[in-house]
């Protein structure tokens, strides 16, 4: 069997084995719809209308209406880390494996020092656009907008890795 062959196969069972509903649900807060479908706000792009983002149980698959990223379970990892396909299967793997601990300490603790410099530096850019009577409003609702979900994100992933402080 080729080397792609055995990708694949590897990639069919951790998609099979691992609920999509409950790892995109680890990032995104989804809530259930009149049919099938779970819906909440996109986390690839701030612009896209509220609760655009779907996932599929039944498929299982994600698509936002907003921004027309979708794909499956291996596909929103790629896009939500930024890591290649071997990395997102990889790192499935370790989850399927009980290995929860390598999935927290490599991204959620990144994560939180990168969303806090974040943060910053959006509370920086609109205290500097206040200033400047070029800014339009609408520029200061977006970074306003992108400042709370770095906070809601900021918040859920400090919790996450700090759970003695709740």
């Amino acid at each position: 069997m080729s080397e792609c062959a055995r990708w694949a196969v590897r990639a069919n069972e951790i998609i099979k084995k691992i609920d999509i509903v409950d790892y995109i649900s680890r990032f995104v807060k989804l809530h259930a719809t009149s049919g099938k479908y779970l819906r909440g706000n996109c986390p690839f792009n701030v612009k896209c209308p509220e609760n655009s983002f779907t996932v599929s149980p039944e498929k299982p698959i994600f698509y936002c209406f907003g921004c027309h990223i979708g794909g499956d379970l291996i596909s929103f990892v790629c896009k939500y880390n930024k890591f290649s396909p071997m990395d997102s299967l990889q790192l499935l793997e370790a989850i399927d494996m009980n290995k929860e601990p390598y999935h927290k300490e490599l991204l959620n603790e990144q994560l939180e020092d990168e969303l806090q410099i974040i943060n910053t530096t959006i509370n920086e850019l609109i205290m500097d656009s206040i200033d400047v009577l070029e800014t339009t409003k609408s520029t200061i609702d977006i970074l306003q907008g992108i400042q709370s979900r770095v906070a809601t994100l900021y918040a859920n992933v400090h919790k996450a890795n700090n759970p003695d402080e709740q």
